[in-house]
């Protein structure tokens, strides 16, 4: 394994990870979209990378910023679905959101449309540096492999 690759530290709300700098706001954002760094990149160009940017954002504009995600009429939709959410539920504040309890977050986390059990469980750990495992296609090969999950076994 490389010495450091999945090193991150958590500074004032924002996260250091392979020596680029992201907020933990970017961190869901890339999240919901299976954002690329130029996707991101765009969306600060854009000035889209608050909550409120996005909520007030039309959908063409964002459509257009992650226009190299693929998939970008979709992912807009989703970015916008998330952030009324936020504003709605913790006042656009991912602080309060993180500080609510794990399990009752995941299952609203999971109410709001397009965000799966995958997608919830990364928000939860890599933005909100709460303590779940995320299960993807290959964690769930290598445990059916070693015969700990048994084969179609659903997730979570």
């Amino acid at each position: 394994m490389l010495p450091g690759i999945y090193e991150f530290t958590w500074d004032a709300g924002h996260i250091i990870f392979l020596g680029a700098f992201y907020t933990v706001l970017t961190i869901v954002f890339a999240t919901l979209i299976i954002g690329t760094t130029r996707a991101i990149r765009a969306m600060r160009a854009e000035r889209l990378l608050s909550v409120r940017s996005i909520d007030r954002a039309p959908p063409r504009t964002l459509a257009r910023a992650i226009r190299s995600s693929g998939y970008y009429n979709i992912k807009a939709t989703r970015l916008k679905q998330f952030t009324r959410f936020l504003l709605a539920h913790y006042g656009g504040s991912l602080q309060r959101m993180f500080r609510a309890d794990l399990w009752s977050l995941r299952k609203e986390l999971l109410s709001v449309s397009g965000v799966g059990e995958e997608t919830a469980d990364s928000i939860l750990l890599y933005a909100g540096g709460r303590p779940i495992f995320v299960v993807d296609a290959y964690t769930r090969r290598v445990l059916e492999r070693h015969r700990l999950i048994s084969e179609g076994s659903r997730y979570g």
